[in-house]
């Protein structure tokens, strides 16, 4: 494409991108004015009837949320078909779904606080704080496990364990079930109530919050379309790298971009093995030639300790590769470039020779540059021996004189 074809493309992509990513046909005017119309016809219930009860209306408002939580994921079944690449993977960090465990948060700290406060700790109350709990642990171990690689077919998992992810939700589905249940039966009251009426605008309001949060903050997609678009326009990226990283944010990550960072440890460490093989070298000729001074040598002997450490943390990289490799294999159903895979293991296989090299020189170096210590400490000792001994002679022959 020429330079306007590709921006023509860009643009038009991140358009189609925004209008796919609204919510059901939601957008923030749409979202606004549906707030907006929540909070008016709750006034109007207010004004009607102001001696509403407060423990009714909490309970109404905690059986709706929880109704919403346990069916709001049923939505994702009429959602736009999208293209899966399930050779793609992508990062458990982008896939958490931070805006519902913030929203679940809210309403969970909310509603036990507010349960002790007016109504002391009953049975809603404890599977509040269960939930708390739960999502606290669960938070923990995805914020743990960040780096790990995912199925690109999940939009949103908050576990990186597909199979765990789902007994996950589904607890926590049953969960909300009961809580919904028993609050409506805490509530007492009819569906025509008042209360009921005031407890579903402010239910409505929460709901209608998130799902404006979530589509503002939750598509991650959108949100880095325009700084990829920048980068072409203002910081010289390349028509091929723009496109690649549009495939990346899009479809998800290939082989070598998932396993970028842990790869090009790798090679930097393989690059430093063929400086460090140089290195030797120098010092193995320098001990050869003969000139062996005692503080050089010792100097020499801790570059090789460190070398040697170096080529143990070389080999730690190394198997970090081949388990981020791993994972990947576990996750992809499928591989569409085997080329890859290959230049993966042949990088790692370099770097696995490099480090034999290294160390086999290592030894032979180490144990030279030992020899060469030991000598200079022996010629040391017998030139000490020596002017002891001469000091010895000198002393005695004074005494005699005396």
């Amino acid at each position: 494409m020429s330079d306007t074809e590709f921006l023509s493309f860009l643009y038009s992509e991140r358009d189609r991108e925004n209008s796919l990513s609204e919510f059901h046909g939601w957008n923030n005017w749409a979202l606004a004015g549906a707030i907006i119309t929540a909070i008016c016809t709750g006034y109007a219930v207010l004004s009607k009837s102001p001696s509403l009860e407060v423990v009714k209306v909490l309970y109404n408002t905690g059986f709706i949320i929880a109704f919403f939580l346990t069916y709001h994921s049923w939505v994702n079944l009429f959602k736009r078909q999208r293209a899966v690449d399930f050779s793609k993977v992508r990062m458990m960090k982008e896939v958490m779904p931070i805006v519902k465990i913030v929203f679940v948060y809210i309403c969970a700290i909310t509603s036990t606080i507010m349960i002790a406060i007016l109504n002391g700790c009953n049975l809603v109350f404890w599977l509040w704080v269960t939930v708390i709990i739960a999502y606290t642990i669960v938070l923990i171990l995805a914020l743990c496990q960040k780096e790990k690689v995912v199925p690109s077919f999940f939009s949103e998992m908050i576990l990186p364990w597909v199979w765990v992810n789902v007994a996950f939700e589904s607890i926590m589905g049953g969960v909300y079930s009961i809580i919904g249940t028993q609050s409506f039966k805490l509530a007492g009251s009819q569906i025509l109530s008042p209360d009921f009426e005031f407890a579903a605008c402010v239910a409505a309001i929460l709901i209608l919050l998130y799902v404006l949060f979530k589509l503002n903050f939750g598509n991650k997609v959108v949100r880095r379309f325009d700084e990829i678009i920048d980068k072409y326009l203002y910081a010289g990226a390349t028509k091929e790298d723009t496109f690649h990283e549009i495939s990346k944010n899009r479809m998800g990550y290939g082989v070598l971009d998932a396993c970028h960072k842990e790869l090009q440890s790798v090679e930097k460490q393989t690059k430093k093995c063929v400086e460090e093989e140089k290195e030797l070298g120098e010092i193995k000729n320098y001990v050869l030639t003969g000139n062996r001074e005692l503080t050089k040598l010792q100097e020499y002997q801790g570059r090789i300790d460190d070398i040697l450490n170096h080529q143990q943390t070389t080999l730690m990289l190394s198997r970090a590769l081949l388990e981020r490799m791993n994972e990947i294999v576990k996750v992809s159903s499928s591989f569409k470039d085997i080329s890859e895979i290959q230049y993966v293991f042949d990088t790692n296989q370099q770097c696995h020779d490099k480090v034999k090299v290294v160390s086999e020189s290592v030894g032979e170096v180490s144990r030279l540059v030992h020899e060469a210590e030991k000598e200079v400490l022996t010629a040391v000792n017998a030139a000490l021996k020596k002017q002891l001994k001469e000091k010895q002679e000198e002393l005695r022959e004074l005494q005699q004189t005396e």
